[in-house]
């Protein structure tokens, strides 16, 4: 059975021949957005709508790029068309915008009381 989704005819061509460019957006591209809206996140306040907004898309950008990446290579070698892969990407990062929306709060106290910051070099 097809999935019958209106792309337009010559991003679905250009996805169908080069699948590895999803891939690549997984790999690269998404750690560039992310840096682009956390540089747009230190302009606006921390309790403004817009910052809630973006802080949820960094969340989920930042969930997405691993297990995304990971997810690409599989369908890659696996022999799946590009534009299934892209459609799963997709399908990834909106799945985990919800989950950060719904979860923001412990996130961002899991991150800030972690014990990441209190780790000392050894030997210094």
């Amino acid at each position: 059975m097809e999935w019958n989704f209106n792309i337009p005819p010559y991003i679905y061509d250009w996805l169908k021949r080069k699948p590895e460019l999803i891939v690549v957006w997984a790999a690269f591209g998404t750690p560039l957005v992310l840096g682009i809206f956390s540089i747009f996140l230190k302009r606006f306040k921390k309790n403004g709508m817009l910052y809630r907004w973006l802080a949820y898309i960094i969340a989920g950008l930042g969930i997405t790029w691993i297990i995304g990446f990971v997810t690409s290579m599989i369908l890659l070698f696996s022999g799946v068309e590009g534009v299934k892969i892209a459609i799963c990407w997709v399908i990834l990062f909106i799945g985990y915008c919800v989950f950060a929306t719904f979860n923001y709060e412990s996130l961002r106290k899991l991150i800030n009381d972690s014990d990441l910051r209190n780790l000392k070099i050894r030997g210094k």
